[in-house]
């Protein structure tokens, strides 16, 4: 798009000037639009975002005025040193999307979100600044043939935007989600072949995961990854919250090798909804693991500008963000916004019209094309109800089992010898926090109670099958969010997947101001379910969360 001087103003302090192609100041709707955006684009000011000072048009000259960087980007970074610590990965991808989320308050969409336009300010630690959001509205200037650049990255571009939509905030969650990607393994998912074969990877394939990706920062990158936007995060804020989150049980946590291919990913079945959210598959996995969400309770808040201290290595002991207190939120949060009901889509795309996308000299055309049936898999339902144990149950098909019974069992406490446990009776398998006082109950239950008992968790196994929500896993996660607001719960996060196995998690804040997690597994004959509490918060404890990531149903097939 043009070339970044260093200059200095009057008084001798520095900046960058992006100068635009001459090209551009010929076009009457480019200094349209570069003129009416410039009172928005000045109004952003956040620590992770390069801040535009100035937004010029002089003659035949276009120029955005920047502050300085000196330092490197995370494109040079990742070439030089290789994939990054994923405890890095999770510093600096919650600064991005901090950065992505004060862009998005001014309704701007970023749409080239990549590691070249991440600028790394020198530490330690390094922080992460966003920058190139103020020539976004070039993207919309698919009129401009003769532009010999890309305008939005082939290798990081949303679904949505290769098949013709609009770009929307959730684009920009998708580029963070691949970039993410990137960085712990040092390649994108679907670099291969040619730009159309990667951007039909956008359209068509789930990513593999390569061998060593860390249970929670996959989570968060799958979300990402949904093909649909309506199934990714609700905000930018949220995965900066979930990944500041997990920064303390990253560490240590030793980068993988740079990988010069991507795992094998796996094609969307034709018969599935052509926006049904991805399931992602192990490369490495022999047996089937369940996909799951964020390990934490996600939900709007402000991101700590707070650093995290040096250590022994680049990120060794980030601090993780304080939990926002309601008062420290700007709004309340907004309510889930509704998903789309699946419909059987069948869309055909001519690369050389791709919107958003101005590839030079693309000459001819490629025919993209993904025919989804209507008769895809249903959505997961929810099969029980939210009860706890100081509530009344809401609706289920199975009564949600208590923490008592009439024989009175035995609390032990775990430790690391015990702390890998499985049911006797379901077949569940979690890892339990060390300290934590274990009791299984009569009827088959197991309750894991903190030293503190603020938190619990429960783990039991029901009768609900997935023909009990009509056969789909979204609706019985729908069945079980209608249960929680009717017992007088928020929902503040969910996720559900049907490629490895019917799941769905959901959780928010009860009615009693306790934050609940539900983790549940349907299968044909039975579910297993875990559900982690935490007394007086707005979020589930790391302690507790860890020990749900963990979660492995046993033999649904057998009913209990």
């Amino acid at each position: 798009m043009g070339q970044v001087w260093r200059a200095k103003d009057r008084a001798g302090r520095p900046y960058a000037v992006k100068m635009l192609l001459p090209v551009l100041a010929n076009d009457p709707e480019i200094v349209r639009r570069f003129v009416t955006e410039r009172s928005i684009t000045l109004q952003i000011n956040d620590p992770h975002v390069v801040r535009v000072r100035d937004m010029v048009v002089e003659g035949q000259t276009l120029a955005i005025v920047m502050d300085l960087v000196n330092g490197t980007d995370l494109k040079t970074k990742l070439a030089t040193n290789g994939p990054l610590p994923p405890a890095e990965v999770a510093y600096l991808g919650a600064q991005i999307a901090g950065g992505l989320a004060a862009v998005h308050a001014k309704g701007i969409v970023h749409r080239d979100v990549k590691p070249a336009n991440v600028l790394l300010t020198p530490g330690p630690p390094e922080t992460a600044r966003l920058t190139d959001f103020g020539v976004s509205f070039l993207q919309d200037a698919s009129h401009l043939s003769h532009i010999t650049a890309v305008v939005g990255t082939p290798n990081y571009v949303a679904p949505e935007i290769v098949l013709g939509k609009r770009p929307v905030p959730a684009s920009d969650l998708y580029s963070l989600g691949i970039m993410l990607y990137e960085l712990v393994c040092g390649i994108t998912p679907f670099a291969t072949g040619s730009t159309m074969t990667v951007l039909r990877g956008h359209c068509e394939l789930t990513p593999g995961r390569p061998d060593g990706f860390p249970e929670p920062l996959w989570r968060v990158v799958a979300w990402l990854l949904s093909k649909d936007p309506d199934q990714r995060p609700e905000s930018a804020r949220q995965i900066a919250v979930s990944l500041e989150q997990m920064i303390p049980g990253l560490v240590g946590v030793a980068p993988l090798p740079r990988l010069t291919t991507p795992p094998r990913a796996v094609p969307l079945p034709l018969g599935a909804q052509a926006w049904q959210p991805t399931s992602f598959s192990s490369a490495a996995a022999a047996a089937p693991v369940v996909p799951d969400a964020a390990d934490t309770v996600l939900r709007p808040s402000p991101v700590s500008q707070s650093s995290p201290p040096a250590l022994q290595s680049p990120v060794s002991q980030p601090s993780p963000v304080s939990p926002a207190e309601p008062a420290q939120l700007p709004a309340e949060p907004s309510a889930p916004r509704s998903r789309k009901p699946g419909k059987g889509l069948r869309r055909t795309v001519l690369a050389a019209g791709i919107s958003a996308l101005v590839i030079a000299g693309a000459g001819g055309g490629y025919l993209l094309s993904q025919h989804s049936s209507d008769g895809a898999d249903p959505v997961p339902t929810a099969t029980t109800g939210p009860a706890s144990p100081s509530q009344t149950p809401t609706p289920s098909r199975t009564p949600t089992p208590t923490a008592t019974s009439p024989t009175t069992p035995r609390p032990s406490v775990i430790d690391a010898s015990t702390s890998a446990y499985r049911n006797a009776r379901y077949g569940f398998s979690f890892t339990a926090p060390v300290g934590w006082t274990r009791t299984d109950n009569a009827d088959g239950s197991v309750t894991i109670t903190s030293a503190d008992k603020k938190s619990t968790i429960r783990g039991y196994g029901t009768r609900d099958t997935l023909s009990s929500c009509g056969g789909r896993a979204d609706a019985c996660l729908e069945k079980a969010k209608a249960a929680y607001k009717a017992s007088g719960a928020t929902v503040t996060y969910w996720q559900w997947g049907a490629q490895d196995g019917n799941w769905y998690i959901v959780s928010g804040v009860r009615s009693n101001g306790t934050a609940y997690y539900e983790r549940r597994v349907i299968g044909k004959a039975s579910s297993n379910v875990l559900v982690a509490e935490t007394a007086g918060s707005k979020q589930v404890g790391a302690a507790a969360n860890a020990a749900s990531s963990s979660f492995k149903a046993g033999n649904l097939d057998v009913t209990h």
